[in-house]
């Protein structure tokens, strides 16, 4: 991110200190933060917020919660980019159920998640579906770019803003 975005502060945050040791070591020009109950030092303060593959291992009953915190985290007219694994395709489906890390991972329908950035105010730019192609047919990637509407995918993701 630092290469894409030289003039911009990047930040990352986890709730696993030791992730964030590790993450600190490998990026040292970036900011850490573990987050805490309460966490309202960020308000209004990101242009952009992306999240990686985390939700499904939020326990559900939080899902609205940690979207709100990331609506108020965001500055008026943030983006928001969320991935999750794609519960429609069954090679991600069974990785994600033979993964110990996994274990009490609940996948999240798109349009579920979409759902739930629409109820909690956001306005919701795309859904795009990604990752077709392992890396034994990466020849074929190229072709990816034009199959974001199949819902094949590895993975999906949603782009959204704060209006």
């Amino acid at each position: 991110l630092t290469e894409s975005f030289p003039h911009s502060q990047i930040y990352g945050c986890d709730i696993s200190r030791k992730s964030l040791e590790l993450a600190k070591r490998r990026n040292i020009s970036a900011e850490f933060f573990i987050i805490e109950n309460g966490e309202d030092k960020f308000i209004e303060c990101f242009d952009l917020i992306l999240i990686a593959c985390v939700f499904h291992h939020i326990p559900q009953e939080f899902w609205v919660k940690n979207i709100f915190t990331l609506k108020s985290w965001l500055k008026k007219r943030g983006e928001l980019f969320i991935f999750e694994h794609n519960p429609y395709n069954p090679v991600t489906r069974h990785m994600v159920n033979t993964c110990p890390y996994d274990k009490d991972a609940v996948l999240i329908r798109p349009k579920k998640m979409k759902y739930l950035l629409i109820n909690a105010g956001f306005e919701v730019i795309s859904k795009k579906y990604a990752l077709f192609f392992p890396s034994f047919l990466r020849k074929f990637r190229f072709l990816e770019k034009n199959m974001g509407s199949i819902p094949l995918g590895g993975q999906y993701y949603i782009h959204a803003f704060k209006p």
